[in-house]
Parts: structure tokens; sequence; C-alpha cells
């Protein structure tokens, strides 16, 4: 193709149908004690990578090692049985969490239609920033990977599929990453069903509002003390977040 709007107003034209089945949402949505399962979260994100440091040594390890080794495994531990108690969860939180859907059972997940604004596809700008994010399954296949090991990640990354159908009866089928910015990167994930996001969404919203506030405030401190400055203030922090700049680019920010 020579001319790039024909080619761009010729995908825009072509988009048949927009699906999406599961939504991925942060666990700590969920909980009863937001802050406990925090603080329980980092200690075993944390003791993680130190069973794994440890079980990557090629030397013999000394008591203090045996010692962290085993607080690590516990702090791990601890977080799992946290995750399996019942009452560490608000009552719709356990209820997302007893009815995780069924990535295996074919049909048990109903697709619901999207359009091009809910992926924000609005002119063929959008188009052209769009195409260059879209994946294709076989291009996501690693060795010894299958068809179905590829689309059960799809469906339980939340992915949004869209289907192309051009003038000539071709199809292509193409996929969009279904990571949603509530920029929550402290928590492990649950994943629900695209059909109930929103009937289960008045009951995070709340929460989603005091959470940014927090997270905001907890990354202004960190800025303060990793970069030796004073009151930077939380809101600002806040609307950065809100652009969608993440954690390390604030940091950059400041520096």
């Amino acid at each position: 193709w020579y001319n790039r709007v024909q080619f761009l107003q010729l995908m825009f034209n072509s988009v048949k149908k927009i699906t999406r089945q599961t939504r991925v949402i942060p666990t700590i949505w969920l909980m009863e004690d937001p802050i406990t399962y925090h603080k329980l979260y980092e200690k075993a994100f944390r003791g993680q990578n130190t069973i794994g440091y440890y079980m990557h040594m090629n030397t013999p390890l000394t008591d203090d090692d045996k010692k962290d080794l085993e607080n690590a495994k516990l702090d791990v531990a601890t977080y799992h049985a946290y995750l399996g108690d019942s009452t560490s969860y608000t009552d719709v939180g356990w209820d997302i969490k007893r009815n995780q859907p069924n990535i295996i059972k074919r049909g048990e997940i109903k697709p619901i239609e999207y359009t091009l604004s809910h992926i924000k596809c609005k002119n063929l700008d959008d188009m052209a920033k769009l195409l260059r994010v879209l994946k294709a399954p076989h291009d996501m296949k690693d060795y010894g990977d299958t068809d179905e090991a590829v689309y059960r990640e799809l469906y339980k990354d939340g992915a949004i599929r869209i289907e192309f159908e051009f003038p000539n009866n071709a199809k292509r089928i193409l996929y969009l990453g279904g990571f949603d910015n509530y920029y929550e990167q402290d928590s492990d994930e649950f994943i629900i069903k695209e059909e109930q996001f929103e009937q289960y969404y008045k009951y995070f919203e709340p929460f989603i509002e005091k959470f940014k506030d927090a997270r905001a405030a907890s990354i202004a401190k960190d800025v303060e003390v990793a970069l030796n400055l004073t009151e930077i203030e939380p809101k600002l922090i806040r609307g950065l977040l809100d652009q969608g700049y993440v954690y390390d680019e604030i940091l950059d920010l400041f520096r």
C-alpha cells in the first residue's frame, strides 16, 4: 500500500465485530481489609523472590540463609492462606472468588459486543495506533505452544477480539491485550466474566477512588524519600496516574 490514508480507511471500514469475554481485576478490590491484604501481598512477593534466589544458589546455605528461606516460605504460605479464607473478602468479593469462570469449558463465557468507541478508536489516527498493538494468535505462540494454550491465555488476560472482513470476503482475527489501566500494580488478579463487570463495578467504584488517592499519597512519599524532596502534593501524583503514568515514569519526572 502506497496510500496510508486509503489503507487506514480500509481497515477502519472492515471492522466487522468486536467482542470481549473476560475482564481482569485486581484482587485487592475484593478484600474486606485492603491494607492488610496489601501488606501480606508485599511480604509474599518479596518472599517468592527470596525463595527463587536461594533455589538458584550454587553454594551451601548458611544457618542465616536457611532462616531467611524459612521466613520467606512462611510469608508466602500466610498470603495464600489469607486468599483462601472467606472472611478476608467482602460479600461481593467472595462471590467472585467462588464463581471464577472456567476458561477450559467452551461456551461458558458469553462474548459481549464492543464498538470501536469502546477501544478508543474514533478516527484514522486512532486506527493507526491500534494496528501497532494488535496481535494474531499465531504470532503469540512460543515453541511447543498449541493454539488452545494461546486462546486460554487470551481469555485469562481479558483480551479483546477484533474481526476484520474485507471486500474480497477474506477475514482476519486479531487481539488487543486486555490490560485495563486501574494503575494497580501491587496485587494479584482475578478473572470475571465481561457480562458481569458492569454489575459488579458499582460495588468496586467507591473503593477504587479511595485506593487511587491512597496510591497517589504513597507514591508522593516515595518520591520525597527517593529524591530528597519535600511536600510533594498527592493531587499532582493522582493527576499523573489518571493520565496513564506508571510508578517509574513518575519518579523520572521528578529527577
